[in-house]
């Protein structure tokens, strides 16, 4: 039995203290550390999964690589392959608790309390609790790679996570509020984090009421171009958000958009399509019905499609003609409809 106690070290951007001990008495040995860390940069953790530290930290010339490849493609799931024959090498039971993280903007997570068993292959992160944009994380996740073909599993809640966090660095930041609840079921198959997405059954929902948007999003998703026109040249404003409701259901690692809309006071946002996520493609329009009168309202739905990481945007009609639209579409249901979804199984 080989113990290291009161260590205090760092590993790649981030510190971290507390105690180590290996049973080598045990077949297979045993792994059991309790750490501490007062800055954990997020970027250290991606390797875990096969992703990269991005462009900033300590980057392999391998890393390096991969973020090129996947730059290069357009992809967001790196599919490279997890040595998942470690986790039948030593059993472990490690806990992480992160005071501060330090995270990409698109990934805000401020704090991290996690208890890792790996058993004889199976490797399971319970609890996991994250501070994320303002709000919790909880759940657990799970990889078994008894198997040939790796089952990894998600099972996590969320809520109070503040929707401003997403648009931090950007002109919708000041303009954005509102607070999100759902929750992420996920089961796939594979050694890389593409083919476990690629083959992945379940689904996640996301809901908000109340809060306010961008004025400017709104205009520019109605296409009702003399608000937008009026937004660029004067600046943004809020629109209040009645609610937001959203499913992503993965089917097999097909992923469909149900019942996926913003109500504002101005319009309704309805957002339709689809994305494989084997090949990383998206496919997907959103079309509004008008609540508030406008003169000059293109009637064309908005397109988004391409490559996940890079998709294009565009309008439905090749050339719309700006006509008045008189509005009076009806206030949706928020109530009945987030009930809907919350009811649906994954």
């Amino acid at each position: 039995m080989w113990r290291v106690t009161d260590v205090a070290w760092h590993a790649g951007n981030s510190d971290l203290s507390g105690d180590v001990a290996v049973d080598q008495q045990r077949k297979p040995s045993r792994l059991i550390a309790h750490l501490f860390s007062q800055h954990l940069a997020f970027a250290d953790l991606a390797p875990l999964v096969g992703a990269t530290p991005g462009k900033v930290g300590n980057v392999s010339s391998q890393q390096a690589q991969t973020e090129a490849r996947l730059e290069e493609r357009s992809e967001l799931f790196p599919n490279v392959p997890l040595h998942v024959e470690r986790l039948r090498a030593m059993n472990m039971d490690v806990s992480l608790d992160a005071k501060r993280v330090v995270a990409p903007s698109y990934l805000p997570v401020q704090s991290l309390a996690a208890r890792v068993q790996v058993e004889n292959g199976r490797a399971t992160v319970r609890p996991l609790d994250l501070g994320f944009g303002g709000g919790k994380v909880v759940g657990e996740l799970s990889v078994d790679a008894a198997a040939a073909n790796p089952t990894s599993r998600v099972n996590l809640r969320f809520d109070g996570v503040e929707l401003a966090a997403f648009f931090r660095g950007s002109r919708f930041f000041d303009t954005t509020d509102g607070r999100l609840k759902g929750r992420i079921v996920l089961a796939g198959t594979g050694r890389s984090l593409a083919q476990v997405m690629g083959s992945a059954d379940g689904d996640i929902v996301m809901t908000m009421a109340g809060g306010s948007v961008s004025g400017l999003i709104v205009s520019l998703a109605d296409l009702q171009i003399g608000s937008a026109l009026v937004l660029y040249i004067t600046g943004d404003n809020r629109i209040p958000i009645r609610c937001a409701i959203g499913r992503l259901k993965f089917d097999h690692g097909l992923v469909a958009l149900d019942k996926t809309l913003m109500d504002t006071q101005k319009s309704t946002l309805h957002f339709d399509g689809e994305a494989a996520l084997k090949t990383q493609q998206l496919r997907s329009k959103i079309t509004a019905d008008t609540k508030q009168f406008d003169l000059l309202d293109l009637h064309s739905p908005v397109l988004i499609e391409g490559k996940i990481r890079s998709p294009s945007i565009s309008l439905g009609r090749k050339v719309p003609i700006p006509t008045p639209d008189f509005g009076g579409a009806k206030d949706a249901d928020c109530g009945e409809l987030t009930r809907q979804l919350w009811a649906a199984k994954p």
